[in-house]
């Protein structure tokens, strides 16, 4: 059970900073939290693999979760699989 939370935090992590940074942090300056962040989890990984993993699903997860949110062209459901995948 502690190694599944473990390994949704960073998900769960990014797509709350995504949502966060879109709508109250415009400009390049998003770049601050999100380095901050990212540090933040490489910090509290076990070890260098899990770091490298937990570090590639938080910039995954904050990735698609920023663009979807500011997505605002063709929205079929089609078009949003495709885009995730």
């Amino acid at each position: 059970m502690e190694t599944t939370i473990k390994k949704l935090l960073p998900g769960a992590s990014a797509v709350a900073l995504g949502i966060v940074s879109y709508y109250f942090v415009q400009g390049w300056y998003n770049i601050i939290p999100w380095a901050i962040a990212a540090l933040m989890v490489g910090y509290f990984s076990k070890n260098r693999r899990y770091s490298i993993i937990n570090g590639a699903v938080f910039g995954y997860f904050l990735f698609l979760v920023y663009i979807l949110v500011g997505y605002s062209g063709k929205t079929d459901t089609n078009s949003i699989i495709k885009f995730i995948l």
